[in-house]
């Protein structure tokens, strides 16, 4: 009996159960920070609103190797994954902080409010396409290495270009060298000038190229494809923040192309001199606001308000009935910053405009109107 009980001890000591298979040998890298696209201005009367910059606004780590302003940094990805380092899809977060319903433009799941359960529903509905809160969501999850190897930073953006320009690039890296785990690349905020219904403005979105290019440099990275991919594999990153952007304290993505494709977007030449950011307000104009924007701009004088009579001062009225949306105030920014004025003093003025009014402002400012502001600085 002593003999079948040590026998039994011994099998037990040479095979010792320290090791989860599936789960010991994954490695999993944590998210160090946030990189962001835009920052929190405010206007003169304290309203907050996201306004779009030419650079990255980086955490002071970053800052301290690139500057406080960088327009360009050096990233690679931890592993081959394009769904786990660039996850898209379309969200709603309503006015809470968690997600409600993402969806991929076919199928989607929404939050029940009734039984909080997650139910499968079709997918884009009218949140998406009457500007209901719905928006494209996308989240960059990249490695700097001359920063640290350590962890990974998250890039939120909401972009049409920046979105199909880094798939378009990651696939271009894949096709070349046969992985973009591990390569070096350059992710940069590049000017273009965007076609609009009222003229074009300024947005830069993100570019993502080699580091280097050349025939050595790309048949090096070939020769090393099994090793990394098989280290790779082992590797797993946090998940991103998909908190409500809404929500984020201090400085927020803010990104304001209005969903214009490529086909109309222009690359600028930097060499020509700087550009200027374009308007703070985020929101693109609903359908109510494009077609007071397409409206032919009557030459007859208005007899309810003077808008759209050349010259004619008027002042704001409050508020009756429908207010002004954000959309409107998208717009009116625009034109109102083309012809030279502030967009800080264009928001508080038309913040209580009404609807229809707004809707006539656009018009009479489409045409060369801008007699509701006075004289440009």
């Amino acid at each position: 009996m002593m003999d079948d009980v040590a026998m039994n001890n011994n099998s037990l000591f040479r095979h010792r159960f320290t090791r989860i298979v599936g789960v010991s040998e994954r490695r999993r890298l944590p998210r160090l920070g946030k990189i962001r696209l835009g920052v929190k201005a405010v206007t003169g009367s304290g309203k907050e609103y996201p306004r779009e910059v030419d650079y990255f606004v980086v955490p002071p780590e970053v800052a301290a190797v690139y500057g406080e302003r960088p327009k360009s940094l050096d990233v690679m990805f931890p592993i081959n994954d394009l769904d786990t380092v660039f996850p898209q899809a379309l969200k709603y977060y309503g006015s809470g902080r968690g997600l409600k319903c993402i969806g991929n433009g076919v199928t989607a799941m929404s939050l029940d409010e009734n039984t909080q359960a997650m139910v499968e529903r079709s997918c884009p509905c009218s949140r998406l396409e009457k500007g209901g809160g719905c928006m494209r969501r996308a989240s960059l999850m990249v490695l700097l290495p001359k920063v640290s190897l350590g962890g990974v930073y998250q890039i939120d953006m909401s972009s049409w270009n920046s979105i199909v320009d880094i798939n378009s690039g990651i696939d271009y890296i894949q096709a070349l060298i046969g992985r973009f785990a591990m390569v070096p690349l350059i992710l940069s905020r590049v000017a273009m000038e965007v076609q609009h219904q009222d003229g074009r403005t300024v947005h830069y979105p993100l570019r993502l190229l080699l580091a280097k290019a050349d025939e050595s440099t790309i048949m090096g990275l070939r020769s090393d494809n099994q090793r990394v991919l098989e280290a790779a594999a082992r590797i797993a990153i946090a998940a991103p923040d998909d908190s409500n952007p809404a929500y984020d304290v201090g400085i927020q993505e803010a990104e304001t192309e209005d969903d214009i494709p490529a086909t109309v977007v222009y690359k600028l030449n930097r060499d020509n001199g700087p550009v200027e950011p374009v308007s703070p307000v985020a929101n693109p104009p609903d359908e109510t606001d494009k077609k007071a924007q397409n409206a032919k701009p009557g030459k007859k004088k208005d007899e309810n308000n003077n808008i759209g009579a050349k010259n004619t001062p008027f002042e704001p009225e409050p508020t009756d009935g429908k207010p002004v949306s954000s959309a409107q105030q998208a717009a009116i920014v625009r034109l109102a910053m083309r012809a030279g004025f502030n967009a800080d003093d264009v928001i508080e003025k038309v913040k209580t405009l009404s609807f229809d009014r707004a809707a006539k402002l656009i018009t009479a400012l489409q045409t060369g109107d801008t007699s509701f502001f006075g004289t440009a600085a």
